[in-house]
């Protein structure tokens, strides 16, 4: 998988030169990011919370949302550490992230307000821990926890609250959590295979047994198919999104270009899938609808360094 990329601080900085050159390859209209307190209004012409994509952006990075058609970018963090991997809470309104906030060093999980305030810190990690990937599953929140003394990156489940905390698998190399709409399964990544573990027995089942580096899966909103990434040149390692029956079946190439497509997310009515895409210079998110067909730019622009993080819940 082609390594993060880095970019300056914040997408504001980046605005001004990235605007210039955007209008020249007519990307989604950018607009400078606003605060929470025009939240409310820029609701009020977009939809509720969750119709918004979540993304992060930066270096160190920080979290936005932004309307599906491009529109009131908002910023929600503005902190020094590494604020990333937002999703949305099991309530649809606040916002997961992963954050080193407290203490720079270690990633631990918080919640907030859709606006950026009220952020509570949902758990603390020891000294070589880091907690990371929240995702909702049912009222739960499934989430990443890596013991670097070990090297060891397990699946948990946590209360929303942050409370009963369970492992759910034993590693040593599992991550990206995917809950099902559900909330009895979780697709996974283990192996560079997707997996998926049920929550109540802990049965796993692998359902690509592929020769190829496959990661990031994201189930849909009515639990068929399972949406994931795929190395399909392992010398450039660019990537292409496919799609899949939820029992492994019926695999799909969705994107097919000499370029990177990855962290791929459905929308809340599972029409479309939000994903980060470099061409060019730019690393932006874009959408598509479910079948591959009708690609455009949500935020793109050169030198942008966006990447996707949620969009339905």
């Amino acid at each position: 998988m082609r390594s993060p990329s880095r970019s300056p601080r914040s997408i504001a900085a980046l605005l001004p030169c990235a605007l210039a050159l955007a209008a020249c390859t007519d990307p989604a209209r950018i607009t400078s990011p606003t605060r929470g307190d025009t939240l409310a209004a820029a609701l009020s012409k977009q939809g509720t919370t969750a119709d918004r994509i979540l993304f992060f952006s930066g270096s160190p990075s920080d979290v936005f949302s932004i309307a599906p058609d491009g529109t009131g970018l908002i910023q929600l963090t503005t902190s020094d550490a590494w604020d990333r991997d937002p999703a949305w809470a099991p309530d649809g309104k606040r916002v997961l992230i992963a954050s080193g906030a407290d203490n720079g060093v270690n990633l631990a999980i918080y919640a907030m307000n859709s606006d950026g305030t009220g952020v509570t810190r949902l758990t603390s990690p020891g000294l070589m821990e880091d907690d990371f990937n929240p995702r909702a599953l049912g009222k739960d929140i499934a989430y990443n926890h890596v013991d670097g003394t070990v090297l060891s990156y397990t699946i948990w489940k946590m209360a929303a609250d942050g409370s009963d905390r369970t492992r759910l698998t034993d590693g040593p190399g599992d991550y990206y959590p995917a809950p099902s709409p559900s909330g009895k399964q979780i697709a996974f990544v283990r192996l560079n295979d997707v997996y998926v573990v049920d929550v109540d027995t802990r049965a796993l089942v692998n359902l690509t047994r592929s020769v190829a580096w496959e990661d990031q899966p994201a189930w849909s909103p009515n639990g068929k198919q399972i949406v994931f990434t795929r190395v399909v040149d392992p010398t450039t390692g660019s990537t292409d999104i496919f799609v899949m029956n939820a029992d492994g079946t019926e695999v799909t190439r969705l994107t097919d270009a000499p370029d990177y497509e990855q962290r791929p997310q459905w929308s809340p009515d599972g029409k479309w899938i939000a994903f980060t895409a470099t061409y060019g210079l730019g690393q932006g998110v874009w959408r598509m609808a479910a079948d591959g067909t009708s690609v455009n730019a949500v935020i793109d622009a050169p030198l942008l360094f966006a990447n996707m993080g949620a969009w339905a819940r």
